[in-house]
């Protein structure tokens, strides 16, 4: 039985975050995103990676920073290939920017 320790599914993710950032212009740019429908288009376009890695690195995007940043300043989402899907709402803002606060507090309190 091949049992990986969440380090290292998470280092997984990480990998496969950078290799998908580099094929779909969507993610490198931390666009807001659709993300069911994004999601859904990762295993399909991608099919030689578990669908559970898949969402964890999707996981992993929509939770950065970045991210956060883009999603807080609201917009239209958009799709993997960049078709339009729907705007960022208020309630999806608000939550984005209280999400970067809390982050940001967590790293001043668990910096040295």
């Amino acid at each position: 039985v091949n049992v990986t320790t969440a380090e290292q599914r998470h280092t997984r993710a990480e990998e496969l975050l950078v290799r998908l950032k580099a094929v779909h212009e969507t993610l490198k740019h931390s666009r807001p995103l659709d993300e069911e429908a994004v999601e859904q288009a990762l295993i399909e376009v991608h099919p030689e990676e578990h669908a559970w890695l898949i969402r964890l690195a999707l996981h992993l995007h929509v939770n950065s920073d970045s991210y956060l940043q883009s999603l807080s300043h609201g917009g239209p989402r958009c799709g993997l290939t960049g078709d339009p899907a729907g705007e960022v709402g208020l309630d999806e803002r608000q939550h984005a920017h209280a999400l970067l606060k809390h982050h940001r507090a967590h790293r001043r309190k668990h910096s040295p």
